[in-house]
């Protein structure tokens, strides 16, 4: 039996990767009821559960935040452009940014499905991103989303080899 359970919040964070955290925290640090829902089971995304540990680009605000109170607990190396961290440490203060922050968290929850019926509801057409294998392109007919891209159909090409694609496949 599956299990309902009712949130009212302000702000919504569908995502608990190194952006969607700092979301999180943000609108709950401005004092909005903000819930952050992630389909894994930690945060941090492919930053901490894909064990890519160096940050490319400029590191700024809650991101630096982050790897500044990592720093400071032997966990996170700060260079200029490329800081690398400790994966499993950095989950945890993510976790813990986001508590005292003050937002809630819920891990293990998918959201694709109250989109495409919201969407639906509303007459809207809806369009999956990133679709990797032919069971997320099943799942995604099973729930009736419109349409999808990703990997699956193309990988990313530059102008004139899409042109020639959309030409050779009629059903492009």
């Amino acid at each position: 039996m599956q299990t309902v359970r009712k949130f009212s919040v302000d702000v919504l964070v569908c995502g608990g990767g190194v952006a969607g955290s700092a979301a999180g925290i943000a609108a709950a640090r401005m004092g909005v009821r903000t819930l952050l829902v992630e389909s894994r089971e930690s945060l941090g995304g492919i930053c901490t559960n894909g064990y890519v540990s160096g940050i490319a680009g400029a590191v700024e605000g809650i991101c630096e935040e982050w790897v500044d109170r990592l720093a400071a607990k032997g966990a996170a190396l700060k260079r200029p452009h490329l800081p690398v961290i400790e994966p499993e440490m950095g989950k945890m203060e993510l976790e813990q940014m986001l508590l005292q922050a003050g937002c809630r968290i819920l891990y293990g929850v998918q959201v694709v499905d109250a989109v495409v019926a919201v969407a639906s509801a509303l007459d809207l057409r809806t369009c999956a991103e990133g679709v990797e294998t032919q069971a997320q392109l099943d799942y995604l007919r099973q729930i009736r989303c419109d349409l999808a891209q990703g990997y699956l159909f193309a990988k990313p090409l530059p102008a004139d080899e899409l042109e020639d694609l959309l030409a050779s496949d009629p059903r492009w």
